[in-house]
């Protein structure tokens, strides 16, 4: 049992406190790089970080996210630029202890899980071009044991770099999927990129869609934007509604909503690109376009930091199909989120 502080005030930093407090450890409270909004969270004070609020123990990282001010080298340097001994635990130390609590947490696995998958990683990354060898091993590295050290992330648009958009030209108009198409501004950046003569956007989120609707009611594109989810089915799946960018299926309390596949929806449709940022179910999203995919062969542009084991299970769901893509890695966020498998 520790006795330990967290760094970070946000929904993560909240869930790590109470994840160890349920595992028998005293947390004795909250750290922030500026003045705290509030004295006390969840009944425990709150401090902004400095060399005598450091000096208590070990602090647990508890931010978790893609932004800049989060990256984990620079907060790793602040830390300990305040104390330069300072112990601190990374999520991806605790994690193997804390799961049971935690639960699902995107990218997030014990280091032992990735290394009782060594073969599968080993394969995938056999299948990347010599371009992507790089930043897949900084990815693993930083999950296993690199845990203060991200990769950076590319300075290319997310779902549509430049070498990727050069490739694309050469295909005439787009006539693409949007799974996951948010509020628009995927479509919105893509079409600002290239003529686009058909999409086909899904957002099954009630609020998100009709943002989505609003935002390209004027749109001088024919589109089609569907408010259900995609999947490897058509039928009901229980939806977590309401959380903007990270409303998912799966959990507890959701409320019935339709999924389709794209083979079953789009049907003989033509389709020359595909992007999916789908919360998790990528792989099952896939398995519903494998005639779409055999008959068309669009371009893909595919979220692979959702569950833990995406960055490997993608690429080999893709290499069984045989249609002989090139495979390549992108990556858009901090700390490893926005990690983008690029199919072409």
């Amino acid at each position: 049992m520790a006795t330990l502080q967290v760094f970070g005030a946000g929904g993560f930093a909240r869930d790590l406190a109470r994840a160890f407090t349920a595992h028998g450890d005293t947390v004795t409270g909250f750290l922030t790089s500026g003045p705290p909004a509030v004295d006390t969270l969840d009944g425990l004070p709150v401090h902004q970080a400095s060399a005598s609020t450091l000096a208590e123990g070990p602090v647990a990282i508890g931010v978790f996210n893609r932004e800049s001010h989060s990256d984990y080298a620079a907060v790793a340097a602040w830390l300990r630029a305040r104390r330069p001994d300072i112990p601190l635990l990374w999520p991806q130390d605790t994690y193997a202890r804390l799961q049971p609590t935690l639960g699902e947490r995107f990218w997030l696995a014990a280091p032992a899980q990735l290394a009782a998958q060594a073969h599968d990683i080993a394969a995938a990354r056999a299948l990347f071009d010599p371009v992507s060898h790089a930043t897949f091993d900084a990815l693993i590295a930083f999950r296993q044991h690199a845990h203060d050290a991200p990769p950076p992330p590319d300075p290319d648009l997310q779902y549509l770099p430049d070498w990727l958009a050069a490739e694309l030209a050469t295909r005439g108009p787009m006539r693409l999927v949007d799974g996951g198409a948010y509020r628009g501004e995927t479509l919105t950046a893509l079409a600002a990129r290239l003529p686009i003569a058909q999409a086909w956007s899904f957002e099954p989120d009630p609020d998100n869609h009709a943002a989505l609707v609003a935002a390209l009611a004027d749109w001088p594109i024919p589109a089609t934007h569907i408010p259900a989810g995609l999947s490897d089915h058509c039928g009901l799946a229980d939806f977590q509604a309401g959380a903007g960018e990270a409303s998912h299926f799966g959990g507890q309390g959701g409320r019935p909503t339709p999924v389709v596949s794209l083979d079953a929806c789009l049907h003989l449709a033509p389709v020359n690109f595909i992007k999916l940022d789908v919360e998790g179910q990528e792989l099952a999203v896939l398995a519903g376009a494998r005639r779409t995919l055999q008959r068309e062969r669009p371009a893909l542009a595919i979220a692979a930091y959702h569950r833990w084991d995406d960055l490997w299970r993608l690429p080999l769901f893709l290499a069984e199909l045989g249609l002989g893509y090139r495979l390549r890695l992108g990556l858009h966020g901090h700390n490893s989120f926005d990690t983008v498998l690029y199919a072409y």
